[in-house]
């Protein structure tokens, strides 16, 4: 954004309010304080030079704050083509507790060269992340199960081992934390279950999740995290 910049914003249906934004290269942050309880809010741009606009955080008390940085169908290893600088930025303004990297279940191939490809990115992607999260703690999912059809039953795709070998390998040498999804959801061919579920927690392609499920998910992490908390403690 430059000086000329302008945007307008409405809290609630209420009177539109103008805004000059800051100017700047990096990542700069506008802070919205409604004085009472946001029902909703409109945000348009009205002249000047077009900004980038990275997000809205949406940020009222205590608890828990997610920023979700979705890639669907990439490995991960597009996170090295953001600039540094900018995710230091980022850092600075959002102080980040947590980063959970949940890429990879997409690297399948009959070469299997294409793991030590996908390790080699992590493991700079990992450094990358470090640099420009220096106090931030690193967390790892696993690759969920997949399967595919052998004769009339649903198995693991072999795919799937290699890919969960890798990851081990990944953690081990940048000693970052590791959540092997693929154990927790009960490992060899237990998306079946899942798919047969009633209702299903995973959608008929046998790789993705449904909403139910990833709820699932979400609460079989929770509860390994706490668990982990408690052993911490103790």
């Amino acid at each position: 954004a430059d000086e000329s910049s302008t945007i307008q914003y409405s809290i609630n249906n209420g009177k539109p309010v103008k805004v000059n934004l800051k100017k700047g290269e990096l990542i700069n942050e506008f802070i919205i304080d409604p004085k009472t309880t946001a029902i909703s809010l409109e945000i348009k741009f009205l002249s000047g030079k077009q900004p980038y606009f990275y997000g809205v955080s949406l940020e009222s008390g205590n608890g828990i704050y997610l920023d979700n940085f979705p890639m669907p169908g990439n490995t991960g290893a597009s996170l090295l083509d953001i600039p540094l600088e900018n995710l230091k930025a980022f850092n600075k303004l959002s102080d980040y507790s947590l980063i959970i990297l949940s890429y990879g279940n997409n690297v399948s191939s009959p070469n299997r060269g294409i793991f030590t490809v996908y390790e080699n990115k992590m493991y700079n992607v990992i450094d990358h992340l470090r640099k420009a999260f220096p106090n931030t703690s690193i967390l790892m999912f696993s690759v969920n199960d997949k399967t595919i059809k052998q004769g009339g039953r649903f198995v693991t795709n072999p795919d799937v081992p290699l890919l969960l070998e890798t990851q081990k390998r990944i953690v081990s040498k940048t000693n970052v934390a590791f959540w092997n999804l693929w154990e927790a959801m009960g490992g060899l061919n237990s998306m079946n279950e899942w798919v047969n579920a009633a209702p299903p927690m995973a959608l008929k392609d046998y790789s993705h999740f449904t909403q139910g499920g990833g709820e699932r998910v979400a609460q079989l992490f929770v509860d390994a995290l706490l668990d982990a908390g408690k052993k911490i403690q103790k």
